[in-house]
């Protein structure tokens, strides 16, 4: 042993070589394992004496390895199943500190016998670097996750489409159930948006305009979410389009927050609407029953002056006249205020119990009328069974009151499909002239003269304004002396359970 320490400490050229290097380099015995040689990179970095060194084996520096552990893998290279073996692990200095390290061992002839060659690289930099990066991807994961911001990069030539982890999570998918391509993201689009996307990406393939714009997409559970994508795409000296980057964010929330923000906006807009109609109930239909009972208040006074009784009872008759007017005015605005603020409860409604109840209740003013009246099959509709049902009740005694000479006929049928389903309450009363077809749901808003019909004017009113609360329409079609015909527009009801 001493002799092969010697042939190797002799060996100037070879010695001056090995110790320029910057590496760590080792020679040891293949069978004792103690060191033959160590250059000065690695005693410097190993904070050991030569000759302590030399006294020592690979496995002392070698904390996680027993010696075992270590014969075991350096049999292939004794065997000669393997040429070289590369891995990494760790060397303790003499201070007892510890940096990570890549081996490159070999075992070459050497004289008489064989010895072992391990090139050590000190990796502590690359590991280091590794970490950060790992660090500063989780980072960006964890940024992109919190603002909902992917990002991606599509290869136009190969159609390859990477995605980042974010934009699996907005699409609702994972990375092994989905192979990105362009095609296949196409098939996530919402169709009536696809067109726009396409669009869109040729304009920008082409250098006519930037990728910037806000779509739908549809999530494997069929739930629809708003994105927003933004990209650049990449031309070769050439001019021709070779990639495209971009992002991509989920601004489903913001969107649904416009939602909430433009639907408390209408609302605003709904109750100041509906503010100026009391304003101009208030100053209007409020004003004539009070200057009747000022006026004949006057009067009263100076007939009782007078003393003619046969004029104050008159007077008094009036005055009486006025306040029901005035008492019947406030209790319709009362009816409509509570309208307004009564709580939905939205269900299934079957139409056909909403019309067999207003037909009973209302049997001995169709009686009176000696109309006709017939209800076809109808639909089950979303909304609240007793406001429906207070609707169509006011219809319905409408088309009754509002008749001329002929036999009243009322029909009452339906039109629908899968979105939704037209009522038809359909008369062949006096009808209405075409530019007062929206006035009449006003409130108060009368036609005829109170001798002729009686009514307050309210019904319509009251009865657009549940409509409106449904989200439905309600409109009609009518020509004087033809008849009219009330359509009202509500959901068809989908069973979700």
């Amino acid at each position: 042993m001493a002799a092969q320490k010697e042939c190797f400490m002799d060996q100037s050229k070879i010695s001056l070589l090995l110790e320029s290097s910057l590496n760590e380099i080792y020679v040891f015995d293949e069978n004792s394992l103690l060191f033959l040689y160590v250059n000065s990179a690695a005693l410097n970095n190993l904070g050991y004496s030569q000759k302590q060194i030399l006294s020592m084996t690979p496995v002392d520096i070698k904390p996680e390895l027993e010696l075992d552990d270590f014969q075991e893998m350096v049999t292939p290279l004794r065997t000669s199943e393997s040429q070289k073996l590369e891995f990494q692990t760790i060397h303790e200095r003499a201070d007892g500190t510890r940096y990570p390290v890549e081996v490159h061992l070999q075992l070459i002839d050497w004289d008489d016998g064989r010895v072992f060659l391990a090139m050590i690289l000190d990796i502590t930099e690359r590991i280091e670097s590794y970490r950060s990066l790992r660090e500063s991807e989780r980072t960006l994961k964890e940024a992109q996750r919190i603002a909902h911001i992917g990002n991606w990069h599509w290869n136009i030539i190969t159609g390859a489409l990477l995605w980042s982890d974010e934009i699996f999570r907005i699409f609702g998918l994972k990375p092994q159930q989905f192979e990105a391509t362009y095609e296949a993201f196409l098939e996530t689009i919402h169709p009536d948006d696809r067109q726009l996307v396409m669009d869109s990406v040729d304009a920008a393939v082409l250098g006519n305009e930037n990728y910037d714009l806000v779509h739908r997409i549809i999530l494997p559970d069929g739930e629809i979410r708003h994105i927003h994508e933004r990209g650049e795409v990449t031309f070769d000296p050439s001019g021709k389009p070779t990639d495209m980057i971009g992002t991509v964010r989920d601004i489903t929330d913001r969107v649904r927050q416009d939602e909430i923000i433009q639907f408390h906006i209408a609302e605003l807009e709904k109750n100041n609407k509906e503010l100026e109609e009391f304003n101009y109930v208030a100053s209007h239909d409020l004003q004539e029953p009070l200057r009747a009972l000022s006026s004949f208040s006057t009067l009263l006074s100076q007939d009782l002056e007078k003393k003619d009784f046969a004029k104050v009872n008159d007077d008094l008759n009036f005055i009486q006249t006025a306040a029901k007017r005035m008492h019947q005015v406030v209790q319709d605005m009362l009816s409509l205020s509570r309208v307004g603020r009564a709580v939905l409860r939205l269900d299934a409604v079957d139409l056909n119990d909403c019309v067999a109840t207003v037909l009973s209740d209302m049997r001995p003013k169709i009686m009176k009328y000696k109309a006709r009246v017939t209800c076809k099959k109808l639909p089950v509709v979303e909304g609240d069974w007793a406001q429906l049902t207070r609707v169509i009740q006011n219809l319905l005694s409408n088309a009754l009151k509002f008749h001329n000479s002929a036999p009243l006929d009322i029909r009452i049928f339906c039109e629908s499909n899968d979105e939704y389903c037209d009522i038809h309450i359909k008369d062949n009363g006096i009808g209405i002239e075409e530019r007062y077809h929206e006035q009449i749901f006003l409130p108060f808003k009368r036609l005829n003269s109170p001798s002729d019909y009686q009514g307050s004017g309210i019904g319509l009113t009251i009865s657009k304004r549940i409509i409106d609360r449904h989200s439905g329409k309600i409109l009609v079609q009518s020509k004087p002396g033809q008849g009219s015909d009330f359509i009202v527009r509500l959901k068809s009801w989908r069973d979700n359970t």
